[in-house]
């Protein structure tokens, strides 16, 4: 899940670029870039790091003129590196072009061998440099053209915001699975991933962009009807709708910005009705705003942080139990646990992993996977103890007899988590991939922690304190 954002404006677009991208910033936080084009020449800034941390105003001011389109990077077909960070800029025989993508190619793999076998290097392995390798070097004369060709070259799920020299173009997929939202600014448009980014620098929101459709704004329809305009001063302008005229003002002045005034001794109820002709079509009913919410990138914060306090909450209740039920096992297990889990937010850090709400769920699940691992080892102990074994034979006799029960458990959950990943590279449902990942390498560390540092402070233990805690039963939780 990324979030992906582009402006065109008669005015300077790289606050509102910024500020768009702030409240995209809960779909995706490993890295954020803006590319800008003012009508001869395209830049591009990107970094690792959040959006705030990326941007600032000596960076900010550079980056001049009126279409941009912006980016915030979940990682899915790569890694987080900077070289998968977008928007992706290239020059063409068409001029420059940017391409910005949130979403995942089914066909990723036989897109790459194709610009292989053209000679086209790719840096990275992120889908979006694939796709705008085969935009900048697909066959047509216009980017209508070329934005067509890739559509019918690509698989997959995805939306996509594309810059050029001077258009900004929108596209979904034709089976609509990654939102893609538009809306009016003064003066211009805006589209994002959601809608709240486009409340937020004051758009308005239009439609939902349909599958498979191809957006295109640009300067043209203001260039011809500027000249229309000029050239038809003192005649009159019908606007019609349905085949019927719904308004025929008088053309006083040539309209250089393709936005006019209509004028004349109109009723507040007339003016209101033509402008909802003019803005919506020839509705049967009236429109009337039932409800408006605005959903800001708190939102994915807080549910992260109440997913953390829920998982905190869990891992002292499970921390107590043991202790209770198993004593002085369950502590030396306790102990065991609070190793396991900084291995593990270590090795997500050194991946790196992007802890999301699916992934802590699986982080969290792997937990009680460690703890049953425990359980095992422990309850076959305590029937070695009731049958009058030795101490130190009690408890490698526990270890020997669960670990069978142990392996086949984990093995069974690695296969399972193969098959989503599997699943969400098919159908790219990335956040099923995330869960994936993180309960299989907390499954990994958790068999590693209960057969090794769960067996190691228990043998010290038996090495320092001998037989004689096999008769405290009460100790050993017998």
């Amino acid at each position: 899940m990324c979030g992906i954002v582009g402006v065109i404006s008669k005015e300077p677009v790289n606050q509102l670029i910024y500020d768009a991208l702030l409240l995209l910033q809960h779909r995706g936080q490993e890295s954020a870039g803006i590319a800008v084009s003012d009508g001869r020449q395209a830049t591009l800034y990107k970094q690792m790091g959040l959006v705030s941390q990326v941007f600032n105003e000596d960076n900010l001011r550079p980056l001049q003129g009126h279409i941009a389109i912006g980016h915030t990077r979940y990682s899915t077909a790569d890694s987080s590196r900077i070289v998968s960070a977008q928007p992706f800029l290239l020059e063409s025989a068409l001029g420059p072009v940017a391409l910005a993508h949130n979403g995942n190619l089914v066909n990723s793999a036989e897109l790459r061998k194709e610009l292989f076998a053209r000679g086209v290097g790719l840096t990275s392995a992120c889908d979006s440099e694939a796709m705008v390798q085969l935009l900048a070097g697909a066959h047509g004369d216009t980017w209508l053209e070329r934005i067509r060709h890739l559509m019918q070259q690509t698989l997959g799920a995805y939306s996509l915001t594309i810059l050029t020299r001077d258009a900004l173009y929108a596209v979904r997929d034709p089976w609509g699975f990654r939102p893609l939202a538009m809306g009016r600014l003064n003066g211009g448009w805006v589209v994002a991933s959601e809608s709240c980014a486009l409340q937020t620098i004051g758009a308005q929101g239009i439609e939902e962009i349909p599958p498979g459709k191809i957006v295109i704004v640009d300067d043209e329809g203001a260039r011809i009807f500027a000249e229309h305009t000029a050239n038809n001063v003192g005649r009159f302008l019908a606007i019609a709708l349905d085949k019927t005229i719904i308004s025929c003002p008088r053309i006083e002045g040539a309209i250089p910005e393709g936005r006019g005034q209509i004028t004349g001794n109109f009723s507040v109820d007339e003016a209101k009705a033509t402008v909802l002709q003019l803005r919506y079509g020839a509705l049967p009913i009236p429109l009337k705003v039932i409800d408006t919410r605005a959903v800001g990138p708190t939102l994915g914060q807080e549910s992260v942080q109440r997913s953390v306090q829920a998982g905190t909450i869990g891992l002292i209740v499970v921390l107590l139990f043991m202790l209770i039920y198993y004593r002085l096992p369950g502590l030396l297990a306790d102990v065991a646990l609070l190793i396991y889990a900084a291995l593990t937010l270590a090795l997500f850090k050194l991946i790196p992993v992007t802890l999301t709400l699916p992934g802590i769920a699986g982080f969290l699940l792997s937990v009680g996977m460690a703890v049953d691992a425990n359980i095992l080892i422990f309850e076959r102990m305590r029937e070695e103890l009731r049958q009058g074994r030795t101490l130190g034979r009690a408890v490698e006799s526990g270890f020997r007899r669960a670990w069978t029960s142990i392996l086949d458990s984990n093995v069974s959950t690695w296969i399972t988590c193969g098959i989503l990943w599997a699943f969400g590279n098919s159908f790219g449902a990335s956040m099923v991939k995330g869960f994936a990942l993180n309960l299989a390498l907390g499954v990994l560390v958790s068999m590693f922690t209960a057969m090794v540092v769960t067996r190691t402070f228990m043998r010290t233990t038996v090495a320092v304190a001998g037989d004689d805690l096999r008769d405290r039963k009460w100790l050993m939780g017998v």
